[in-house]
């Protein structure tokens, strides 16, 4: 009997599908590598943006607990006719008329352009008992008041004048708009010497010698409105504006009164951001922020979304975020 044997043929590849694996397997490699590196571009933007925001935050809840420590500590004394007080030059022909709500300390939203030639927006400055003292022999009272602001100035980190905490050698200075914080020793308080105008704010800020450091980077915008208790705007002058002056004995409605509370907003950008607009403008402020927004409380909603479209159609699409919330301070019962 005979069989017949057939022989089977190799197994293997053809070099068809050889290149054709190889090709998959490229392809695979190439989607692979696309992905990971928009994860990692995608990381590392959420990571700047977190960090950039995460400051921001910061400073923006400790504005808001510094201005709620606010005070006038108000008190009823005489005044004459005219609602002069007794002072030194007046006391021989003082004539005591009424009693009116007085105050040695004050309370100040303005532009802050009234005081730095680089800020942009509004400020706040007032009294507060932080107790801060560089007087070690003061240092354990630890309610004296000090003077505090809250303002955005576009400076440089290796400026003296910004108290950074960036050290020399740290590389090349930076310019960016700061969320700055003013806060005067007790010692240097000049409040109560200056009790008829703003000059203790001037004074506060001059320098060199400013005792003025940065709580955020990157912040671009800084409104403050002062509120009745019911979120109507007050405002210590003939026309509208986002100026109050606790010393403006024309406003009957703020004189020597704190606002029942105080609207805050502030835009903050991210680092990323700020860069590319480092690199392109160097040590020129620039221009994002509107020098006609912000002038009047009536238009501060349309202002706001104004400022909002700009930064998302901004050609160097900036990332942004707006904190934004309303303050009430505690020692302001006497204003209701």
């Amino acid at each position: 009997m005979t069989r017949n044997h057939q022989t089977q043929p190799d197994q293997g590849f053809t070099l068809i599908e050889i290149i054709l694996a190889i090709a998959i397997i490229c392809f695979v490699v190439v989607m692979i590598a696309s992905i990971v590196n928009t994860v990692s571009g995608s990381w590392k933007r959420s990571s700047s943006e977190m960090t950039s925001f995460q400051n921001a935050r910061f400073a923006f809840d400790r504005l808001n607990s510094t201005i709620n420590q606010s005070t006038l500590n108000p008190y009823w004394d005489y005044v004459d006719a005219s609602g002069t007080r007794r002072t030194s030059n007046n006391a021989a022909t003082f004539a005591p008329s009424k009693y009116a709500r007085c105050s040695d300390q004050h309370f100040m939203i303005a532009p802050v352009s009234n005081y730095t030639n680089s800020g942009q927006t509004i400020a706040c400055f007032f009294q507060a008992p932080l107790g801060y003292s560089t007087n070690t022999s003061l240092t354990s009272l630890n309610n004296m008041l000090n003077a505090v602001g809250f303002f955005v100035e576009f400076n440089s980190d290796g400026d003296s004048n910004t108290c950074s905490l960036k050290p020399s050698f740290a590389g090349q200075a930076k310019w960016r708009y700061r969320l700055m914080e003013l806060r005067q020793p007790s010692e240097n308080n000049s409040v109560f010497t200056n009790t008829t105008n703003s000059a203790w704010i001037t004074n506060a800020m001059t320098v060199p010698g400013r005792q003025a450091r940065p709580i955020a980077d990157n912040i671009i915008a800084l409104v403050l409105m002062a509120e009745d208790v019911n979120g109507n705007p007050l405002f210590s002058s003939t026309n509208n504006s986002y100026t109050y002056d606790s010393r403006n004995s024309n406003s009957t409605n703020t004189y020597n009164q704190l606002p029942a509370q105080v609207q805050v907003t502030m835009v903050a950008i991210d680092e990323a951001s700020a860069s590319r607009l480092a690199a392109k403008n160097g040590s020129t402020a620039p221009s994002i922020v509107s020098s006609n927004y912000f002038q009047d409380p009536a238009n501060y909603t349309t202002n706001l979304a104004s400022l909002q479209q700009e930064l998302a159609t901004n050609s160097s699409k900036p990332t942004f975020r707006v904190f934004s919330t309303s303050i009430r301070i505690e020692a302001a019962k006497w204003s209701q």
